[in-house]
């Protein structure tokens, strides 16, 4: 905000009898209080009034479920681990009626201005149990990576899910990992280490190093959260790190004992990290790990709409059987 403004925002509450809580905060009492009320709130609109002259800028309200327990929906976990980092989980049995096929674990993209998990309705709708996870260390995200000299973050991801699969009675291949841009990076490195069955993403960025430097970003698209990612994943900021950063996820793929099946939907003029995307398509076509590659024009930020509908067509593609293995 800026200029001489005088501002009230109005939250009025409703429940599904119609009955009615309002709560006002203004620049003399910035905090909004917790309703009181047996009622359980089902509706809400919120109202903001301004005088005076200058520029507010409303940058949109971070919505959450009401529960009684969970951090971010109604069921969730977090785990605190050393320095402050918490792994967030969500965990979906499916439904009851469906057989337990498949194990699908989805990683949330960037989270800097809404802290909670990715597309839960569309997965629920799949039928199939899931587990989601979202990250947002420095400040959007860490790609769901180990902090600078511990391990405790990666070693809980890999627990939580290995920890569903055996009380579904699957194994590792069974498991469907999924992602989109942030958590794209995350399901392939995590395929590969948990020698995952499928690993199906959408907007991939392979190369951290690479991404994580690119200032131009930061300049002309206000993406500057990728250094303090790169600060908690080094200690630093520094080219030194430049390769081993963009080895992580190649490397473990590499590694893998299994051959996951990996399938992309990339865009052509992606600008966070798209020159790293042929290299990986080639590597793991020659390794016959390449499932579906999809790709269409369009930059970064764009064809998300379209990136869903081609995730969630595959992963019933591998449900029903209709994988390339």
């Amino acid at each position: 905000m800026t200029g001489d403004v005088d501002w009230c925002l109005t939250f009025n509450f409703a429940d599904k009898h119609n009955r009615h809580q309002s709560i006002q905060i203004n620049q003399n009492q910035p905090f909004l209080t917790v309703p009181q009320s047996d009622a359980v709130y089902v509706f809400y609109t919120v109202l903001l009034s301004a005088s005076g002259t200058g520029r507010i800028t409303f940058r949109g309200i971070d919505m959450t479920l009401m529960r009684t327990s969970g951090t971010l929906v109604s069921g969730d976990q977090e785990t605190t681990l050393a320095l402050g980092d918490a792994v967030h989980s969500y965990y979906y049995p499916g439904t009851q009626s469906i057989k337990p096929k498949k194990l699908i674990v989805t990683f949330a993209g960037f989270r800097a201005f809404v802290r909670k998990f990715e597309l839960v309705g569309a997965f629920q709708k799949v039928g199939q149990p899931f587990l989601a996870f979202t990250d947002f260390r420095a400040h959007g995200g860490a790609f769901y990576m180990n902090r600078f000299e511990t391990t405790a973050y990666e070693e809980r991801v890999k627990a939580i899910i290995l920890e569903r699969l055996s009380a579904l009675g699957l194994t590792t291949d069974d498991l469907i990992i999924t992602g989109q841009s942030m958590g794209s990076t995350a399901a392939i490195y995590y395929g590969a280490l948990l020698n995952a069955g499928n690993v199906v993403v959408t907007k991939p960025i392979i190369n951290l190093g690479t991404f994580t430097s690119k200032g131009d970003l930061a300049i002309t698209e206000g993406v500057s959260w990728m250094f303090e990612t790169r600060r908690l994943l080094t200690g630093r900021v520094s080219v030194m790190d430049q390769d081993w950063l963009n080895a992580l996820v190649t490397t473990a793929v590499a590694q893998s004992e299994r051959k996951t099946i990996y399938s992309l939907f990339a865009l052509l003029a992606d600008q966070y990290d798209g020159d790293s995307i042929d290299e990986f398509v080639q590597s793991i076509e020659t390794t016959g790990q390449l499932g579906e590659y999809f790709w269409e024009h369009g930059r970064h930020t764009e064809k998300s709409g379209a990136a869903t509908v081609w995730l969630f067509d595959q992963i019933q593609n591998i449900i029903q059987g209709d994988d390339k293995r």
